[in-house]
């Protein structure tokens, strides 16, 4: 089932208990909210607002910085500013092609945004293609501005420095160019499991491994970005299992969905040798991978689309990945000792 189907179940669920549309609507994402999940309206708000901007939706992006999910907060901020800059440059571009001309800046000034919306009946987006882009010019640094005060929240310094000058490529109408390409490295299976060794081995502290990798895949190309993408996310599906996911809630205490997926991220940011171990249930193996580090790894999910934005200004497209459906046999939460009594042992789980 898709994040979609998932919550228009649900709100299908509540207009039936007598709640309008919009009422039905905040009632799932509170019922998300209560039950912590996060990273499902994250999702959601992705693929069904598709980058739309509303102030309805303020409350929601607050509460993952609220809840401590800094990441969310500040990735959803970006996916917002990243996808209203991808669909001026697209029209703005087509203008120039399509009329053979470059408008200039001064041009655009001699149209203020409120005389636009006042008298946006006159001339309706579909009628004059030119008007309609002066207007996104002045909606893309309002926002801009809505989004460096979002950032500053956070004292988020780095995005704030990158927010203005975004905002003035714009107003100059000039595109910002994609950052030069200095790891001329194809990204294959054995180039993926290399960057990530590489990353751990030249870090001292475990917290500077996404940063530090996500510099390291800027420097590539967009293509090899994707790929890195599209590869992290099949390792990700190859553990789908059962066994794993007990695996994962016994040595965490508790793994809901959400939280095996950060788990999956972080055994594939361990490196190959790990991955294996883990992905064949090698019990001989097991105890010592987790002795040094918390077993989730949110961020790592998201690098590679964080270094893509980076380098092209733009949002990446999501790579086609075939879904593995879950393996094994499903365990309880009551029984789960009963089904994994070494494990439980191992890790002193349920003694």
């Amino acid at each position: 089932m898709s994040i979609r189907d998932d919550f228009f179940d649900l709100e299908d669920i509540y207009s039936k208990e007598g709640y309008d549309w919009d009422e039905a609507y905040h009632m799932v994402c509170k019922q998300w909210i209560k039950e912590g999940k996060y990273k499902k309206l994250y999702d959601f708000f992705v693929a069904e607002i598709e980058g739309n901007y509303v102030e309805s939706i303020n409350p929601y992006i607050d509460t993952f910085l609220e809840h401590g999910y800094k990441k969310l907060y500040v990735k959803y901020w970006n996916f917002l500013l990243n996808t209203q800059l991808k669909k001026f440059w697209y029209a703005f571009d087509y203008y120039k092609k399509t009329r053979n001309r470059t408008p200039t800046t001064e041009e655009f000034l001699s149209h203020d945004m409120k005389t636009l919306e006042e008298n946006a009946d006159k001339y309706p987006a579909y009628q004059d293609f030119y008007l309609n882009i002066v207007y996104d010019w002045h909606k893309v640094q309002k926002f801009i501005n809505r989004y460096i005060q979002a950032m500053q929240k956070i004292d988020a310094t780095e995005e704030i420095e990158k927010a203005k000058l975004l905002k003035e490529s714009v107003y100059n109408l000039k595109k910002p160019k994609a950052k030069k390409m200095t790891d001329k490295r194809k990204i294959d299976e054995n180039t993926f499991w290399e960057l990530i060794k590489e990353t751990r081995e030249e870090i001292e502290d475990t917290s500077e491994f996404t940063d530090r990798l996500r510099d390291k895949l800027e420097s590539m190309s967009a293509v090899e970005i994707k790929k890195f993408q599209k590869l992290l996310l099949q390792k990700m599906e190859e553990l789908n299992h059962w066994d794993i996911w007990a695996l994962a809630y016994i040595v965490r205490g508790g793994c809901g969905d959400d939280e095996f997926d950060y788990f999956k991220a972080w055994v594939v940011s361990k490196g190959k040798e790990v991955f294996e171990s883990i992905k064949n249930m090698q019990m001989d193996h097991l105890k010592k991978l987790f002795e040094n580090e918390e077993p989730q790894l949110e961020a790592f999910m998201y690098v590679a689309q964080e270094a893509y934005e980076r380098k092209k200004y733009d949002v990446m497209p999501t790579p086609r990945v075939k879904s593995i459906p879950i393996q094994g046999k499903e365990w309880s939460e009551e029984n789960i000792c009963k089904s994994y009594p070494e494990l439980c042992q191992m890790f002193n789980y349920g003694i």
